[in-house]
């Protein structure tokens, strides 16, 4: 993993830092085993007060990521998890992202954000980045479906793999990027690279969750690094208090818990509306349109933020070059 210092979206050295844990189970599936000396046990979750983005230090690199999505949500996968995490169930690895009332719910806030914004715009052809077997996308009639996903999951029927953005014939109307930005090293570079993929008069969906973490107050930040620091020399306690950190994190929801700690995980990057505005147009986007909606069926409910967004400059902005004398 490499270390960033300063904002990744507004490169702001104006950063608040929290002490978080490396996660014991991403310390063995996707970094090679605790057992490295060079395998971090501590990360350092930084607050941007420019631009409002929370992002860990630590970032991974392509063999990581490799690492962590290839047979994602697998055998290997699960028996990992949840030796080092007893609370993630088997119900819950093989049911995430297949229920149906989840997937409706994003399918038609999609469709309804999408054909609101378009009017009579016909789209014929989408590509779901990131999206799984493709059961996100929406019914857009006659469209071309195509689906790039790093972990190998069979497309369903009607769905087009690719491996690149390069293997697609043209470019697409309609790129949905949803719940990934939350997990890339780079959400800017992503972003302009899938400007590639987007015709002219094109789209981009973008959405991800409002799951910020909570962080100590000032007078605290002290005492949890002093405590990180002891749960992470020994990995069995760092299990045993991270079973329990976790889900007083969740179910505190807006309040910050004495000796709880965020750890580094799948999520390196947490999004406000405003961090999430700010990051587009860092990748060339422009947004046009925005919902938030609740996402989950289960008992805690996960609050998410979409945005539809066009490569387009907007008509009252002039361009670049010619602004007023």
């Amino acid at each position: 993993m490499r270390r960033i210092t300063s904002c990744l979206v507004c490169s702001s050295d104006d950063l608040s830092r929290s002490p978080a844990i490396v996660a014991p189970f991403i310390r063995e599936y996707a970094l090679g085993g605790a057992g490295r000396p060079e395998v971090p046990t501590q990360a350092v979750l930084l607050t941007c007060a420019s631009c409002e983005m929370d992002f860990y230090d630590l970032r991974y690199d392509d063999d990581e990521i490799a690492a962590l999505y290839a047979g994602y949500r697998g055998e290997r996968y699960f028996a990992l998890r949840h030796h080092f995490e007893p609370l993630y169930t088997r119900k819950y690895n093989d049911n995430n992202g297949r229920e149906s009332a989840s997937i409706d719910t994003r399918k038609r806030t999609v469709q309804a954000l999408v054909t609101e914004a378009l009017g009579n715009t016909t789209i014929t052809s989408v590509l779901d980045f990131g999206g799984d077997a493709g059961q996100f996308i929406p019914d857009f009639e006659g469209a071309a479906r195509y689906v790039l996903e790093v972990s190998d999951v069979p497309p369903e029927p009607g769905v087009t793999s690719v491996s690149r953005l390069e293997e697609l014939e043209k470019p697409v109307d309609l790129v949905i990027l949803a719940h990934v930005l939350e997990h890339v090293s780079d959400p800017v570079a992503l972003l302009t690279e899938l400007m590639t993929a987007v015709g002219d008069g094109g789209y981009l969906y973008v959405e991800v969750p409002l799951d910020r973490p909570k962080l100590p107050p000032p007078w605290a930040v002290r005492l949890q690094a002093s405590w990180v620091k002891t749960v992470t020399c020994n990995t069995r306690l760092t299990v045993a208090v991270d079973a329990v950190s976790t889900p007083v994190r969740v179910l505190a929801r807006g309040r910050w818990i004495p000796f709880t700690f965020p750890r580094l995980h799948e999520h390196i990057n947490f999004f406000s509306p405003g961090a999430l505005a700010r990051t587009l147009e860092r990748g060339g986007w422009h947004a046009v349109a925005q919902k938030q909606y609740d996402h989950s069926t289960g008992l805690l409910g996960l609050s998410v933020f979409g945005v539809l967004a066009t490569r387009e400059v907007p008509a009252t902005e002039p361009p670049a070059g010619q602004g007023s004398p």
